[in-house]
């Protein structure tokens, strides 16, 4: 990685996933006077077709006359798995929330693309200075041969439009992330187990000292955690006997697997 001494005002970074294209990763790069970019590669040892794309690509970038700073992450590319890709798109824009991120949308897999875009729209509140583009190719090669592009050129860059999707409040995910934990501790969690957790891991479900009754915190995990929980589809209560127990979805698990490290 090449170090390049960072200004105080905000840096143009780019996040561009790395499959068998060349130009579409480089000249948006150079045309948007990138400062920095996150080549997104295979988290695992990849082959030598794919290696030789991404070496290729950080030569052409640290030969320009003003060098990109280049950071490589690691994805499920093989997998295609979203979360694991979403969860290292939200560490970047964590990391690089005083900065302007660029998400090229149109390299990689099709996960990545929609990685970028969902990235886009649920983390604005993490940063606002999200843009996610398109990079039109000037012409397109069917059949290439080893170490030629699928693409070629760079005929337009499509700024895409960013809507925002909701994300749940942090303490529901901190919630939500204590449920997991609990899950490996107990083979059911009832609501009296979950509010112990929640208290020794620091929550406070009542502010009011005069309420610190049982059914006082039986009603406030209810009201603050139970039911939204519930309304996102991270959660669901099953009968056991006269003891409601507490379950994660799928939908929750998903969840966790990208807003939590």
């Amino acid at each position: 990685m090449v170090t390049i001494e960072k200004p105080n005002y905000p840096r143009r970074v780019h996040i561009a996933p790395v499959g068998y294209e060349i130009d579409r990763v480089v000249l948006p790069l150079i045309e948007m006077e990138a400062d920095k970019v996150y080549l997104i590669t295979e988290k695992v040892k990849e082959d030598d077709t794919g290696l030789y794309y991404l070496n290729d690509i950080e030569k052409k970038l640290l030969a320009q006359k003003k060098p990109v700073e280049i950071e490589k992450r690691g994805t499920d590319i093989v997998g295609r798995d979203l979360y694991d890709t979403l969860r290292v798109y939200r560490q970047i824009a964590e990391e690089e929330s005083s900065n302007h991120i660029f998400i090229n949308v149109s390299t990689g897999t099709k996960i990545h693309s929609i990685a970028g875009m969902m990235t886009c729209m649920i983390f604005k509140n993490v940063n606002n200075q999200f843009t996610p583009y398109y990079v039109v190719p000037a012409d397109y090669d069917n059949e290439p041969e080893f170490g030629q592009q699928i693409s070629i050129g760079c005929k337009e860059i499509k700024k895409m439009p960013n809507y925002r999707i909701e994300k749940p409040p942090e303490e529901l995910i901190d919630v939500l992330e204590i449920i997991s934990k609990t899950q490996n501790k107990y083979p059911l969690i009832s609501k009296k187990i979950l509010i112990e957790e929640l208290e020794s891991s620091g929550m406070k479900l009542l502010n009011d000292k005069s309420k610190e009754g049982l059914v006082a915190k039986y009603n406030a995990l209810q009201r603050k955690y139970i039911n939204p929980l519930i309304e996102w589809d991270y959660i669901r209560l099953e009968k056991n006997g006269s003891r409601p127990i507490i379950k994660m979805t799928q939908e929750g698990i998903n969840a966790l697997s990208f807003l939590k490290d």
